[in-house]
């Protein structure tokens, strides 16, 4: 046994020397990698509510309508743009010549030739699957006819954006100020006239009225208008670098970028948009008249709602009666573009109460119940400005009567610069409540007021201006009469800065 000593020992040692030339030698670990911030760049999305989002290392989220979630697109690379047909007929584009689509079920590559994958692809549009163009660095631009792609020499800057209505013209944007337009009807690629240097990221626009509305934006808070065929500045209130632009109308235009920023045009002003993020933003997409997602740093995606309560009445403690109709007019400013109220109600008396247009518009209304209380919403189409008389009603059915009654008006985009209500207090259902309050909130702004109730009231009026400019009316009438209350704001509309 012990002459067996020396050679175990011996194969111990040689170990210690073949475990420490594994470990480095001097005892130096290999570094590890830090995590890399997975960033969203591209956003896009369909009528019915399908969206994508596309950025770093082929990362894609999808949303069905309730729910997003992560898609495999079995490439590594980073994805910088999304445009589709369908929902099941999507491209995508990015670093080193990236080109992928979506069929509804999967994501596949589309085969690039070796020559073409030396630039990345910044942006796609298309007009059909077989009719696609495709812009990138060094003046990358390429047209794909669903088989072979076609280059295109027109610059050598590199092409950040592009954009175009099918049979008319395609608009691509880039670095230095460039902007290229292509003619279908001559079939002509020409440089446009920017009158800026500054890089240009993005450009989206609509068609209306026979006219083009079409934007660009990039570095330093730059937006460019382009409209009757000529581009020009626009002051959007922001030196910050804007990534990204959506609109649905000339009165309705949405831009973000970096460390969280997003202004809003909404035909008359621009405005600070509150995106509830300090992170970079770099695409945003949307919905007419509904919502909009914005893709930003770290993956981070945020619903933006293209509605906001801006009025809202509370009527306490009123008690409607059962046959009962109560009149609440409204008077709207130009462009005020008012088209949705919620009446909520408490329905615990088994009340059903609805709202009237004195005038004939359309109305969709959909209800939703919470503990205790009703909610309705009553969407109506293409308000005018001026007078619009609205009245509460009690449903045939309704078993009871309606108590703590609200009634909120949502704005779009604008908030009206003049607002007239006339408040009918008629006879609440139990008088020996006392007092009856009416209240009135609204947006914070410079509001100027004018207000007019019986001399026989006793009243008392309050105006609060935080968190939300409020008007109280408080009637201590011994005997709830009936009588109108009128008041009237007019907005200070002069322009506010929203430089970030």
């Amino acid at each position: 046994m012990l002459t067996k000593i020396p050679f175990l020992g011996f194969i111990f040692f040689i170990f210690w020397l073949l475990a420490g030339c594994s470990e480095g030698g001097g005892g130096e670990e290999e570094p590890v990698p830090e995590p890399v911030d997975k960033n969203l760049y591209a956003i896009w999305g369909t009528e019915e509510g399908i969206f994508f989002a596309a950025g770093t290392s082929g990362s894609m989220q999808k949303y069905d309508g309730l729910a997003w979630q992560e898609e495999e697109t079995h490439t590594a690379s980073d994805l910088y743009s999304i445009w589709g047909l369908s929902h099941d007929n999507v491209f995508a584009v990015g670093q080193a010549g990236a080109f992928l689509h979506y069929d509804g079920v999967e994501w596949k590559k589309i085969a690039i030739p070796m020559e073409l994958k030396t630039e990345p692809f910044y942006g796609v549009w298309g007009i059909s699957e077989e009719n696609l163009y495709i812009v990138g660095g060094n003046g990358r631009l390429l047209h794909y006819d669903g088989k072979k792609y076609t280059p295109i020499q027109i610059t050598n800057e590199t092409l950040y954006g592009i954009w175009g209505i099918a049979g008319k013209n395609i608009f691509v944007v880039g670095e230095k100020g460039a902007i290229w337009k292509y003619s279908f009807e001559d079939s002509l690629w020409q440089r446009e006239i920017s009158g800026t240097t500054e890089d240009l990221y993005a450009v989206f626009g609509v068609w209306e009225e026979r006219e083009y509305c079409v934007y660009a934006v990039g570095t330093n808070g730059t937006i460019l208008l382009y409209k009757n065929n000529i581009w020009t500045w626009v002051d959007g209130g922001t030196s910050a670098d804007l990534r990204s632009v959506w609109c649905s109308s000339s009165y309705d235009v949405f831009c973000v970028g970096e460390s969280g920023i997003g202004i809003h045009f909404n035909g008359n002003e621009w405005s600070w948009m509150s995106t509830g993020s300090t992170q970079n933003l770099y695409a945003i997409y949307g919905i007419k008249n509904s919502h909009a997602f914005i893709a930003g740093a770290k993956k981070n995606i945020l619903y933006h709602d293209l509605w906001d309560s801006f009025l809202e009445i509370a009527l306490l403690p009123w008690k409607i009666d059962k046959y009962g109709e109560y009149p609440v007019s409204m008077e709207f400013g130009n462009d005020s573009r008012i088209r949705r109220f919620q009446l909520i109600w408490d329905d615990s008396l088994g009340s059903e109460i609805t709202l009237v247009a004195g005038k004939k518009v359309d109305c969709l209304a959909s209800a939703q119940k919470g503990k205790g209380l009703k909610k309705v919403l009553f969407s109506y189409e293409n308000i005018a400005s001026g007078p619009f008389a609205l009245s509460l009603a009690h449903e045939a059915e309704s078993l009871g009567h309606a108590l703590s009654i609200q009634l909120k008006a949502y704005k779009y985009n604008h908030v009206p610069d003049r607002i007239g209500l006339s408040f009918m207090a008629g006879k609440p259902y139990d008088v020996s409540i006392s007092p009856l309050y009416q209240r009135l909130f609204l947006t914070k702004f410079s509001w100027k007021l004018h207000s007019e109730y019986p001399t026989f009231s006793n009243v008392a009026e309050e105006i609060l201006v935080s968190p939300v400019w409020q008007w109280r009316l408080e009637d201590y009438t011994p005997a709830i009469l009936d009588y109108p209350c009128r008041v009237q704001v007019n907005r200070d509309s002069r322009k506010k800065g929203i430089k970030r």
